[in-house]
Protein backbone atom coordinates (compact mmCIF):
# COMPACT_ATOMS: atom_id res chain seq x y z
CA UNK A 1 0.00 0.00 0.00
CA UNK A 2 2.79 2.42 0.81
CA UNK A 3 4.39 1.89 -2.57
CA UNK A 4 1.07 2.72 -4.28
CA UNK A 5 0.81 5.96 -2.33
CA UNK A 6 4.48 6.77 -2.94
CA UNK A 7 4.09 6.31 -6.69
CA UNK A 8 0.98 8.45 -6.63
CA UNK A 9 2.71 11.29 -4.74
CA UNK A 10 5.84 11.14 -6.88
CA UNK A 11 3.78 11.20 -10.06
CA UNK A 12 1.73 14.10 -8.78
CA UNK A 13 4.75 16.25 -8.00
CA UNK A 14 6.44 15.40 -11.27
CA UNK A 15 3.37 16.54 -13.16
CA UNK A 16 3.25 19.78 -11.19
CA UNK A 17 6.88 20.50 -11.94
CA UNK A 18 6.45 19.93 -15.67
CA UNK A 19 3.30 22.05 -16.10
CA UNK A 20 2.95 21.06 -19.73
CA UNK A 21 -0.12 20.24 -21.82
CA UNK A 22 0.03 16.68 -20.51
CA UNK A 23 -1.43 18.03 -17.26
CA UNK A 24 -4.96 17.20 -18.38
CA UNK A 25 -3.89 13.64 -19.20
CA UNK A 26 -2.38 13.24 -15.75
CA UNK A 27 -5.57 14.49 -14.14
CA UNK A 28 -7.47 11.93 -16.18
CA UNK A 29 -5.16 9.26 -14.77
CA UNK A 30 -5.83 10.55 -11.24
CA UNK A 31 -9.54 10.35 -11.92
CA UNK A 32 -9.15 6.74 -13.07
CA UNK A 33 -7.22 5.86 -9.90
CA UNK A 34 -9.90 7.38 -7.70
CA UNK A 35 -12.64 5.53 -9.58
CA UNK A 36 -10.80 2.25 -9.04
CA UNK A 37 -11.23 2.71 -5.31
CA UNK A 38 -7.70 3.69 -4.37
CA UNK A 39 -9.00 6.26 -1.91
CA UNK A 40 -11.20 4.91 0.82
CA UNK A 41 -11.84 5.75 4.43
CA UNK A 42 -13.72 3.96 7.20
CA UNK A 43 -16.53 6.37 7.89
CA UNK A 44 -18.70 4.10 10.05
CA UNK A 45 -17.91 6.08 13.22
CA UNK A 46 -18.43 9.55 11.73
CA UNK A 47 -21.62 11.33 12.75
CA UNK A 48 -20.87 14.93 11.81
CA UNK A 49 -17.68 16.43 10.47
CA UNK A 50 -16.49 20.01 10.39
CA UNK A 51 -14.79 21.41 7.33
CA UNK A 52 -11.48 21.50 9.21
CA UNK A 53 -11.81 17.82 10.17
CA UNK A 54 -12.77 16.92 6.61
CA UNK A 55 -9.73 18.72 5.21
CA UNK A 56 -7.43 17.08 7.75
CA UNK A 57 -8.74 13.60 6.91
CA UNK A 58 -8.58 14.37 3.20
CA UNK A 59 -4.97 15.55 3.44
CA UNK A 60 -4.00 12.42 5.37
CA UNK A 61 -5.88 9.87 3.26
CA UNK A 62 -5.33 11.29 -0.24
CA UNK A 63 -2.55 13.91 -0.06
CA UNK A 64 -2.05 14.18 -3.82
CA UNK A 65 -5.71 14.89 -4.53
CA UNK A 66 -5.82 17.20 -1.49
CA UNK A 67 -3.16 19.37 -3.17
CA UNK A 68 -5.54 19.73 -6.13
CA UNK A 69 -8.38 20.53 -3.70
CA UNK A 70 -6.34 23.40 -2.27
CA UNK A 71 -6.00 24.94 -5.74
CA UNK A 72 -9.76 24.99 -6.36
CA UNK A 73 -11.76 28.13 -5.76
CA UNK A 74 -13.49 28.45 -2.36
CA UNK A 75 -16.96 27.80 -3.77
CA UNK A 76 -15.83 24.47 -5.25
CA UNK A 77 -14.11 23.52 -1.98
CA UNK A 78 -17.32 24.26 -0.09
CA UNK A 79 -19.33 22.18 -2.56
CA UNK A 80 -16.97 19.21 -2.06
CA UNK A 81 -17.12 19.49 1.73
CA UNK A 82 -20.94 19.68 1.68
CA UNK A 83 -21.07 16.64 -0.60
CA UNK A 84 -18.88 14.75 1.88
CA UNK A 85 -21.06 15.71 4.84
CA UNK A 86 -24.04 14.20 3.03
CA UNK A 87 -22.57 10.88 1.90
CA UNK A 88 -19.36 10.52 3.98
CA UNK A 89 -17.56 9.02 0.98
CA UNK A 90 -13.99 10.26 0.61
CA UNK A 91 -13.78 8.57 -2.79
CA UNK A 92 -16.70 10.62 -4.09
CA UNK A 93 -15.11 13.82 -2.76
CA UNK A 94 -11.86 12.88 -4.50
CA UNK A 95 -13.69 12.23 -7.78
CA UNK A 96 -15.28 15.65 -7.59
CA UNK A 97 -11.91 17.31 -6.90
CA UNK A 98 -10.33 15.61 -9.91
CA UNK A 99 -13.35 16.51 -12.07
CA UNK A 100 -13.07 20.20 -11.12
CA UNK A 101 -9.28 20.21 -11.55
CA UNK A 102 -9.56 18.53 -14.94
CA UNK A 103 -12.13 21.09 -16.11
CA UNK A 104 -9.89 23.91 -14.90
CA UNK A 105 -6.83 22.44 -16.67
CA UNK A 106 -8.76 21.98 -19.90
CA UNK A 107 -10.11 25.54 -19.81
CA UNK A 108 -6.60 26.94 -19.30
CA UNK A 109 -5.22 24.81 -22.12
CA UNK A 110 -7.23 26.65 -24.77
Amino acid sequence: MYSYISYFIIGFFISLSLMTPIQADYLSDLQAEVEQGGATVDNSSIVQISREDFEQKFSQKIPGVYKLYQKLDPAQQTQIWKQYTQDLKMTEAAKTVVKFALAKARSQKY
